[in-house]
């Protein structure tokens, strides 16, 4: 596949030690190279019709939902990707918004109201296993033998998968904000919780999640990640304003001069346009530098 010669609308993106996935809704999959991450190589191009949730690498496969399917590839040679298998949503009228893998289970949200579960234990039979009901899920994190369920005004669904296929549902946590997304660590949750700003969660006893602390964003908390840091992601652009509509080179700029340290978490802002490239630096800071020479 022929080299794009831009990024023009980022919908998803992962990073592993060695590549980088990025997801453009005009030009499909994007492979890089990322041995040398302020040196990131273009490898090839993937073409898919609608990417919003991250990809997954796991050893050689690499698992995409895309829109309707859930797919597979071979990434023996990542210059060329070799298609496995793919399997179609089950629900008819749905499609696929987020995916996870523990084992050989894939987590899939369908259309924010249903966690539908696939089988990828052989990645060239991708099988359906179940769908379940679930009303406005809108992100999963995986931590250990826990999943976590960001569901919007639903709140924040806490799942047991010790057994992979057949989650359970110990708790839920009613925020007074909108649950975009949760990660956790040790026995807390971090929940983005829209105009509500940051939770923080105790999930010692998931069936009984326990406020411990809050912190208020500047703007709408839409995403958390944790590397050595805890960061918080929000969107504080008011509709109109020229910062949401300039280049990725300036919002990364925006990252190195205007983030505020709070205790140990650390909040971003920035336009919601490019705010996805904030999981490049939270993971890879010298990889997103390396991007904007890229392109």
């Amino acid at each position: 596949m022929n080299k794009p010669s831009t990024i023009k609308s980022l919908s998803a993106l992962s990073t592993t030690a060695t590549r980088a996935y990025l997801a453009d809704s005009f030009f499909g999959l994007m492979v890089l190279d990322n041995t040398k991450p302020t040196q990131p190589e273009y490898l090839t191009r993937i073409e898919l019709y609608s990417i919003v949730a991250n990809p997954i690498e796991d050893g050689n496969t690499l698992f995409v939902a895309d829109q309707f399917f859930l797919k597979a590839y071979n990434m023996t040679d990542p210059k060329n990707p070799v298609a496995l298998s793919q399997v179609s949503r089950m629900g008819d009228s749905r499609y696929l918004n987020d995916i996870v893998k523990s084992g050989s289970i894939i987590y899939a949200i369908e259309s924010n109201s249903h966690l539908s579960l696939y089988d990828a234990s052989n990645p060239a039979n991708l099988t359906p296993v179940s769908t379940t009901a679930y009303a406005d899920i809108r992100s999963l994190h995986i931590s250990g033998t826990k999943l976590l369920a960001a569901s919007l005004g639903t709140g924040l669904r806490i799942f047991d998968i010790s057994t992979p296929a057949s989650p359970t549902l110990l708790g839920t946590y009613n925020p007074p904000g909108t649950a975009y997304h949760a990660i956790q660590d040790g026995s807390f949750a971090y929940l983005a919780d829209g105009a509500a700003g940051l939770q923080i969660v105790d999930l010692t006893d998931p069936a009984a999640p326990v406020l411990t602390g809050t912190y208020n964003t500047p703007g709408t908390a839409q995403q958390v990640a944790k590397k050595r840091q805890l960061c918080v992601r929000s969107r504080c652009c008011p509709r109109g304003n020229r910062r949401r509509r300039q280049s990725i080179s300036a919002c990364l700029s925006i990252y190195q001069t205007s983030k505020t340290f709070i205790n140990k978490a650390e909040v971003i802002y920035c336009g919601r346009y490019y705010r996805e490239l904030l999981g490049l630096l939270e993971m890879f800071p010298s990889f997103s530098r390396g991007l904007i020479n890229f392109f």
